[in-house]
């Protein structure tokens, strides 16, 4: 097994030439796109030559030291899995539909190498979130697709009750994701068709109250109206309400419909209702009738606080026997379900317009069985989802938690979570100081949509990244990001942990089922992996939609972090790491805009390689288009870190001394350490391959650095990040793949405005 993950392997003499592919275990479905590579070693002569059976498509029938882009047949079989180990030639999932690719040394031959792709046939999987949400009249809504199960992932929007016609569709009804507003009270039905397949439609619930939506919130939050719009029952949380604090709430004895309405009931404006008390919820409501928990400010715009500090808890709330407790503040835990094969309990659940607080190192909390107090550890939230589906987490103030928000997807199906949606936060003073391993916000999903957070500054000295996320369909759009000194990246996207057996067709096949579930940090049911009733072909769906993420229309303000914007990788290079979780596919980045206000020296835009400084089960690749990278000083601009991610630059503005890419001593893509090795080809055939793969355009057209860059001066108020005329008209047309998910809404941190964008010409994020 060893031998499939090795990452690197010894040059031959010169002459003795030789060729291998990456190790992969690769699973496709119809019209999958997968990216390979292949190593020559032995000559200077790096050209291969490629040959496919099995109905893939090639684009070129030769390469070298550069990528092949293979794309699978329109059509697929059933997969089954193997539960041995797998090899490039004998993956784990097998198809009547396979095809196999092959290469072959131009100078020699005789000399190939093979991988094997089966190709799937999933049905389409189609989900809207979130489910159900509360507006204002005239407030908007972003809707956001979550289609599984064919690379034709686009979909068509209808409201479906528009009562007297009140709501409205801004920016179309073709993108994946939809805007939504209405003039009017009504419940209203936004409902969404897959364009693959008109048989599967999803709903999404939008109750509009009769209230105007008020000025912006000076908090940095979105506005929230806590009117009680379900059929179920509403209980009023204040000192002199019936319920008198929130251990008076039955939290388990709740359902769908009901609402949560926790008070703010000082009348200073100075001293909010603070409720030292914790929580943990088990129940849920359904798509149309969420259970809802929200906060009610006072007259002044002030929110309630939930403060973890010396906070009790009720003895019937699920702690996990204790072991949670230490973790959260407001907690979402399905104890019944969570090593059940069917969904959990926290389904369609809201938590908005609350400040909630104080769950970070050396604060105390009283334990549920009171047998006195416990102290928060590392990785404590604000709001620690341990189960749930169609999370909705908007409009809070979440401040002093190691974490803000933390999610925390398992394995067997009761404790995935599900299209998460984290909106309109204000999240700032997270982290511990000196410590790398807590986040802004820590998510792990398989659907997950962050946007219109206002993340300020962390605690001092707080080493974690911004958004660290090892989610599957990551959409990380219009929010306001502080990079300060001490923080890493505003973005971290890496491989997922726990649940990699419903993505990862190896995690799934051998070592899930083929081994037992043992060497391997997936939950098992019950009963074991037997017991689990997901399909190779529905891990197959998982793991097409794991080839790409989403970045957009957001603004980065680097007050001197020492790493880059951007991580786009792998996270755990450990024996038992595989190559097989790391990610593979496509990062496609747009409209945003960045600000470094370090005065001198260099500033990383793309980390794609550290630490995974050895070889992948795909080669991965980023694609950036119309951004703004701007300096306050004369800092330079690196793209990236090492070569070996191909990364495309269409129509980005920067700052002038931008740096290209360059070889890695510990790079081992077509090998070769040495200063001179990397100079220049030598004789094993290692060589320095065009500057990290970099291709440049300008709106889609090839091109030279020179022509692709727009290159001057910081094009924008360095306050407002509202641009000038200099960046108006440069946009590219966006590639094909994000057509359809055009950055057509904005978020302006000045004013705390979420606005439609009009006009999508301008490069980054704002018009």
């Amino acid at each position: 097994m060893k031998a499939l993950i090795l990452l690197a392997v010894a040059a031959p003499a010169f002459g003795q030439v030789s060729i291998t592919q990456q190790p992969a275990d690769q699973a496709a479905i119809p019209g999958s796109v997968r990216s390979l590579y292949a190593n020559v070693q032995g000559t200077k002569n790096l050209t291969v030559t490629w040959a496919t059976t099995g109905g893939c498509t090639l684009a070129t029938p030769t390469t070298t030291a550069a990528p092949q882009i293979v794309t699978a047949p329109a059509t697929g079989s059933a997969c089954k899995y193997v539960t041995t180990a797998p090899s490039n030639e004998a993956p784990s999932f097998r198809s009547a539909t396979s095809c196999t690719v092959t290469a072959a040394s131009a100078e020699d031959p005789s000399k190939t190498a093979s991988i094997v792709i089966p190709v799937c046939s999933p049905q389409v999987l189609l989900t809207a979130f979130p489910m159900s949400t509360v507006l204002y009249k005239d407030q908007f809504a972003v809707i956001q697709s979550d289609l599984r199960g064919s690379v034709d992932t686009s979909v068509t929007w209808a409201i479906t009750t528009n009562p007297g016609r009140a709501g409205v569709l801004t920016g179309g009804a073709s993108n994946r994701h939809a805007i939504f507003s209405a003039k009017a009270p009504g419940t209203y039905v936004l409902t969404t068709t897959s364009v693959a397949d008109r048989r599967k439609t999803a709903a999404t619930t939008i109750y509009v109250t009769s209230n105007n939506l008020p000025a912006p919130n000076t908090d940095h939050t979105e506005a929230v109206d806590c009117t009680a719009t379900g059929k179920g029952k509403t209980y009023e949380v204040g000192p002199e309400r019936k319920f008198h604090d929130l251990n008076a709430i039955s939290w388990n004895s709740l359902g769908r419909g009901d609402t949560v309405r926790i008070h703010n009931d000082d009348t200073t404006g100075s001293s909010p209702t603070t409720y030292h008390q914790r929580v943990s919820i088990a129940v849920g409501g359904n798509a149309s009738e969420p259970l809802r928990i929200c906060g009610v400010p006072d007259a002044h715009g002030v929110k309630p606080i939930i403060d973890g500090e010396n906070a009790t808890t009720r003895s019937d709330e699920n702690w996990a026997k204790g072991s949670l407790e230490g973790l959260g503040v407001v907690t979402l835990y399905d104890a019944f379900h969570k090593f059940d094969v069917a969904p959990d309990g926290n389904e369609n659940v809201i938590i908005e317009g609350l400040h909630i607080r104080n769950a970070n190192l050396g604060i105390k909390y009283v334990k549920s069985d009171n047998s006195g107090p416990g102290t928060y550890t590392r990785g404590a939230a604000c709001i620690r989802v341990q189960t749930g589906r169609a999370i909705l987490i908007r409009g809070n103030e979440l401040d002093n938690c190691t974490q803000a928000v933390f999610t925390n997807a398992q394995t067997p199906e009761g404790s995935i979570i599900y299209d998460l949606t984290v909106e309109g936060n204000y999240i700032h003073a997270w982290g511990v100081p000196k410590i790398d391993r807590q986040h802004g916000v820590y998510l792990q999903a398989i659907g997950l949509a962050v946007q219109f957070n206002y993340f300020g500054a962390p605690a001092p000295e707080t080493l974690g990244n911004v958004i660290k996320s090892r989610s599957v369909m990551n959409f990380l759009r219009w929010n306001y990001i502080s990079q300060t000194a001490s923080t890493a990246r505003a973005f971290d996207l890496i491989e997922p942990q726990a649940f990699t057996c419903t993505v990862i067709p190896y995690s799934f096949a051998y070592r899930y089922h083929g081994l037992g579930g043992a060497h391997t940090d997936c939950n098992a049911p019950h009963r074991g992996p037997g017991e689990d009733t997901l399909s190779a072909d529905q891990v197959a769906a998982n793991f097409e939609a794991y080839h790409s993420d989403y970045i957009y229309g957001n603004i980065v303000d680097d007050a001197g972090a020492g790493s880059g914007f951007v991580h786009y990788g792998y996270d755990q290079q450990t024996v038992t790491g595989s190559a097989f979780d790391r990610r593979g596919g496509t990062l496609y980045y747009w409209n945003n805009t960045h600000l470094s206000r370090k005065a001198i020296g260099m500033k990383l835009i793309f980390d794609s390689a550290s630490p995974d400084q050895g070889v992948s089960y795909e080669f991965p690749s980023i694609v950036s288009v119309n951004n703004v990278f701007a300096s306050s000083g004369s800092l330079a601009f690196i793209w990236n870190r090492a070569f070996w991610t191909r990364i495309t630059v269409n129509s980005n503005w920067i700052s002038p001394g931008s740096i290209l890419p360059n070889r890695s001593s510990k790079d081992s893509y077509q090998g070769g350490t040495s200063a001179s090795e990397m100079a220049t080809c030598d004789p094993y055939g290692n060589c320095k391959a065009s500057n990290g793969h970099m291709v440049w355009q300008r709106d889609g057209k090839a091109g030279t650095e020179a022509a692709t860059l727009y290159v001057g001066e910081t094009p924008f108020n360095v306050e407002t990040f509202v641009p000038t005329s200099r960046i108006h008209g440069g946009a590219a047309h966006l590639p094909q793949a994000i057509q359809d998910q055009p950055s057509n809404m904005e978020y302006f941190p000045a004013t705390n405005t979420i606005a439609p964008r009009k006009d999508e010409t301008f490069l980054g994020a704002l018009d």
